[in-house]
């Protein structure tokens, strides 16, 4: 309907296309993973993939991260830390659930994680989920009760 309307030079359908690209790699990177636990363990394969992403991060980001170090130090690294623990402990827990279940199980218990936040938002800034949230919540918890 507005795929005519351009933003930053580009039109609006290249944006949908790169929503569905990003979403295409997302599903078939379930595929690869569940091929590869039954090789490896889900703790290395999860510990390999962050180090190889934590070192091109690194490069790519060195300048930004040495001016950051300099300007608080123990908060970043304590916040990176726990922010960092808590994605490792994401995906070590869909990387061993996918040992015992198939790839498309796993990606739509995965999408569950957006359910999650309004509640998390609630136990942590104490902001209240709305109804919405809640109605979504409800049909989510019941899809996964189909499955």
């Amino acid at each position: 309907m507005f795929s005519h309307f351009k933003q930053n030079g580009l039109p609006l359908w290249a944006f949908k296309v790169a929503l569905l690209l990003a979403a295409a790699i997302w599903g078939m990177g379930t595929v690869v993973i569940k091929s590869t636990v039954d090789e490896f363990p889900p703790c290395w394969l999860v510990g390999v993939r962050f180090l190889g992403a934590g070192i091109i991060l690194g490069i790519v980001t060195a300048p930004r991260i040495a001016a950051r170090w300099r300007a608080n130090r123990r908060g970043h690294l304590r916040d990176g830390a726990v922010l960092g623990l808590m994605l490792f402990l994401s995906y070590w827990a869909n990387s061993t659930g996918l040992t015992d279940t198939t790839a498309s199980n796993s990606s739509f218990l995965t999408t569950l994680y957006v359910v999650i936040i309004p509640f998390l938002g609630w136990a942590i800034i104490r902001k209240k989920p709305t109804r919405f949230n809640l109605a979504a919540a409800f049909v989510c918890v019941a899809g996964v009760g189909c499955v």
